[in-house]
Formats: structure tokens, C-alpha cells, sequence
């Protein structure tokens, strides 16, 4: 029944994409964050994590270092 479910959602969405109704996600295979290129997934998410969390904590006006320990995690 799993499989019947996953294969019917799956048809769904196909028929969205072709329709024109949806587009599909590209597919990022690798990023550049200046200190060298990142190609894990999971790696990648992390970085934006980070990423955001530094922008949060900054535009709500902490400290900078406190910012840059807490995303280094020092």
C-alpha cells in the first residue's frame, strides 16, 4: 500500500510539472563559499544554517564576536 501511495503522489506531481503548474527544483551538485567548494548535501545545509543564523543574529544587532563564536561554534 506504501508503494501504491508513493507512486500515485509521484504521478500527481509529474502531471503538475508537465502541466506547467509547478516547476521542478534544480538540483545544486556543488557550492563555492570562498574557502573552497562544498559537495555534500548534508554539508551544504549546514553552511546555510549557518549562514542564516549569523544574518539573524547580527541584523538583531548582537555583538559580531558573539555572532561569529556562536556560529563556529566557540
Amino acid at each position: 500500500m506504501k508503494n501504491i501511495i508513493k507512486e500515485v503522489k509521484q504521478s500527481y506531481y509529474n502531471i503538475l510539472i508537465d502541466t506547467g503548474k509547478i516547476q521542478r527544483a534544480e538540483e545544486i551538485s556543488e557550492m563555492n563559499l570562498g574557502a573552497g567548494n562544498i559537495e555534500n548535501a548534508k554539508e551544504m545545509a549546514c553552511a546555510f544554517n549557518k549562514l542564516f543564523l549569523l544574518t539573524l543574529i547580527v541584523d538583531t544587532n548582537t555583538d559580531f564576536s558573539l555572532a561569529i563564536g556562536v556560529v563556529t561554534g566557540l
